[in-house]
């Protein structure tokens, strides 16, 4: 074992800018006079900068209150069962209905507010020649309706949504070519609080040039493979219109052409319902049991609207769109359902565009290779020549593996996650992403929220998971459930993650009988991390009471009312394990964000890889509780295996819930042979000054403290000679040999007596922790 002021000695230093140094080394000569010695410094205690205070965008809403209790709640299915392949979305329906509602979480009841009305925003027409399709999102999750008609009277109605949600899409058919008609929406909360849209008008199309689809059209036999269904051939421009629905032993269209659009009138296009069909692998195959895809040549400008792709009784494993040979373009989909169920296929997958107001609905279960990440919608983009895609407005209903992928711009979005397998991404991100107020549930294997990509902002999203799956779904990792709210995890050393920041997002994750972790942060640790933002974010962790399942001594520390596993905790940082090196990753920071958990609230390090080189400043964390079963609560955990966890730091924590002694923070130290440190304090402001009294101004200050003194803190002054330092009041470590079996070590703690300032060419400056530099004089 090294010396014990040794130990110390790895801690990176950091090396000026060639201008800094430059301009520091044109400014040490100061005024020769004794008056003002340059030498001279003097530091006093100045206010830290103030903390805005986090507001959401305020969204314009509109309507009208109504009769209360007009439309008929949605009512469960009858003891659906989660193992049969029939009862897979009802199943999923119940547990939605139920466990997702704000009434059944404060948060969120918080977070979504009380006003009900229609996002003005999300209000989306579309006008068709004997059909209307509109969307629009609500503030509450709503059932609701549509009243249309030719007079203000209306006389019909739609069919009212099946169950309350934020996203709705409704389609009006049966109308005539080129007739006004009057229409008006009807929306109703949980709690039986209506409201109305003011009556407004649309008009029908009349058909002019368009090409008319009928039944009689989708016999086309592909040359390219003769006796298989090819459905309808586009081979030239314009705007083909279905007039009635449509039924397609397999393929139903296929763009050869650019410029195309499709309408499908309200009406619904059902492929893939034929025995003589080919589900070939390949997508090239140009047989294949597509609802609509495009062909090998890069058409451009496609638009698809208004209507219904569903997958027939056949159930190979194709989408129902998919148009990912489009070439570089801004296709536009719009106004569609699409409902499919086979094995392990996509729902919509196209080149960039403008993907918007639609309903996603995958109804099956079967999973076998997750590395292909079957999405329920991508939109792929092409940052090179700017061709990016948007994604709005869409409720994708239910999914069984990944949501929303590759798109550039992602908002205002509804997304149901029931995982089947590992890395169920409701959200994927990617390089130079914006993901923005999107509502986001799950429940199963593993389903996460939002990924990970660089040059990312991810702001006011809804993320709320139950960790809890009904049935053994996955080979991979045996029996579990496990729920993230965001991961940005990092392995490796020549791939480092850069300019991300989330700020602003609300997640929830319940743990019920079988959750073994639960992640709201899945964070970053890699070497050469660097700007890395979580901020004003609220994350909240919860082992729930009232299960029974038997303990494994392996998790006696994580067990909590049924719920066992290595990681339940708001933030959990893991990642590359740095060893004793210089290179301690110190990318990631998390400030002013509300953390709260009755098992742990931020775990450096655990079974997936090591955390070193967190910053946590003005943190609140709360502690809630359930009953007398509570078995372990420790808010700060560190260790695992063999790795190191280091240069940690918690900065102006505020607390609330805790006992006098929880309050010291003392830090859960897991059975790990590794370095392990998290130190504590508050973050100061100084105003430094030379013998004259001017500041000093664009120069490297370095704070080192006692009695460990390798720590040292690096800053720049800014004009006004101030800079802000991390002043630790203590250190908890542990120091094992760093060998698999090794010796583990004893946690200690270390209090700070003194700390150092120093300013090259300036005498350092040293005070004593009870007696910090005093205000500047007034």
């Amino acid at each position: 074992m090294r010396p014990y002021r040794e130990q110390w000695s790895f801690f990176k230093k950091v090396s000026l800018p060639v201008a800094l140094a430059i301009l520091i080394s044109c400014s040490q000569e100061g005024v020769k006079d004794g008056s003002n010695d340059p030498k001279g410094l003097t530091v006093y205690l100045t206010a830290n900068e103030p903390v805005a205070e986090y507001k959401y965008e305020p969204e314009e809403l509109v309507g009208e209150l109504a009769s209360p209790d007009q439309l008929t709640p949605p009512q469960p299915y009858p003891n659906p069962d989660p193992t049969l392949e029939s009862d897979i979305y009802k199943w999923f329906f119940n547990y939605r209905l139920e466990k997702f509602s704000p009434k059944n979480e404060p948060l969120l009841k918080e977070r979504l507010g009380d006003a009900l009305g229609i996002k003005k925003a999300s209000i989306w027409e579309y006008p068709s020649y004997n059909s209307f399709a509109v969307g629009f999102a609500t503030s509450l999750p709503t059932i609701a309706v549509v009243e249309y008609g030719e007079t203000t009277a209306y006389g019909s109605k739609s069919a009212v949504s099946e169950s309350y949600f934020y996203n709705h899409l409704f389609t009006l058919k049966g109308l005539g070519e080129g007739v006004i008609y009057h229409y008006r929406i009807i929306a109703q909360d949980e709690d039986g609080k209506a409201i109305a849209l003011p009556d407004k008008t649309f008009t029908t199309k009349t058909f002019t040039d368009e090409v008319k689809l009928y039944q009689a059209d989708f016999v086309h036999q592909n040359p390219d493979y003769p006796g298989n269904s090819a459905g309808l051939w586009i081979t030239n421009p314009g705007v083909y219109v279905l007039t009635e629905d449509i039924v397609s032993d397999g393929l139903g269209i296929t763009i050869r052409a650019h410029d195309v659009t499709i309408d499908l009138n309200g009406h619904t296009l059902i492929y893939d319902n034929g025995v003589n069909t080919s589900d070939s692998p390949s997508q090239y195959n140009q047989s294949a049991s597509y609802g609509i895809t495009a062909g090998l040549w890069s058409f451009k400008n496609a638009k698809i609207f208004n209507g219904t792709i569903k997958q027939g009784k056949t159930g190979t494993s194709r989408a129902p769109l998919f148009l990912h040979d489009m070439g570089i373009t801004k296709n536009e989909i719009a106004g569609l359902t699409l409902d499919y169920y086979a094995f392990q296929p996509p729902g919509i997958q196209t080149s960039a565009g403008y993907i918007h107001h639609n309903l996603i609905y995958d109804r099956g279960g079967d999973m076998t290779n997750r590395h292909a990440g079957v999405r329920a919608l991508e939109a792929r983009n092409n940052v090179e020549v700017g061709d990016n895609s948007e994604v709005a407005y869409n409720s994708i209903r239910r999914f069984r593996h990944r949501g929303i992928d590759n798109a550039k711009y992602v908002h205002d979005n509804e997304l149901y996650s029931d995982s089947y397998d590992t890395n169920s991404f409701a959200l994927g991100a990617g390089a130079g992403v914006t993901l923005k107020n999107n509502k986001i549930f799950g429940m199963g294997y593993a389903p996460i929220g939002i990924g990970w990509g660089n040059n990312l902002h991810v702001a006011d999203n809804i993320i709320y998971m139950w960790c809890y799956s009904p049935n053994q779904r996955s080979d991979e990792y045996g029996r579990l459930s496990t729920a993230a709210g965001m991961r940005v995890t990092n392995y490796y050393t020549n791939n480092p993650f850069e300019n991300m920041l989330f700020e602003g997002n609300t997640i929830v994750l319940k743990g019920v009988d079988g959750c073994t972790m639960m992640r709201g942060v899945w964070g970053s640790n890699g070497v050469g991390d660097k700007n890395i933002l979580y901020r004003h974010n609220t994350i909240k962790t919860e082992a729930m009471p009232g299960n029974a399942q038997p303990v494994n001594p392996d998790f006696i520390d994580y067990y909590y009312n049924g719920v066992v596993g290595n990681a339940i905790a708001p933030i959990t940082i893991q990642g590359s394990s740095t060893g004793l090196s210089t290179d301690i990753p110190n990318g990631v920071v998390f400030e002013d964000n509300y953390l709260i958990s009755n098992v742990n609230h931020i775990i450096l390090s655990d079974a997936y890889g090591a955390g070193n080189g967190q910053r946590f400043y003005r943190n609140t964390l709360e502690k809630i509780e359930h009953d007398s079963d509570h078995k372990f609560f420790a808010p700060v955990r560190l260790g695992f295996w063999f790795w190191n966890t280091l240069q940690n730091r918690i900065i102006d924590s505020k607390l609330i819930g805790f006992t006098e002694e929880e309050e010291e923070l003392t830090p859960y130290f897991y059975g790990s042979t590794g370095w392990m440190d998290v130190s504590y304090g508050e973050r100061k402001t100084f105003l430094f000054l030379d013998g004259g009294g001017q500041p000093i101004a664009a120069k490297s200050v370095a704070l080192t403290m006692e009695p460990i003194d390798g720590i040292v803190q690096h800053e720049i002054t800014d004009s006004n000679g101030k800079a802000s330092f991390d002043i630790f009041s203590s250190m908890h470590f542990k120091r094992g040999d760093q060998r698999d079996g090794g010796v583990q070590g004893t946690p200690a703690k270390v209090e700070y007596t003194q700390y150092t300032f120093t300013i090259e060419s300036y005498t350092p400056y040293t005070f004593d922790a009870g007696a910090l530099p005093p205000e500047p004089p007034r």
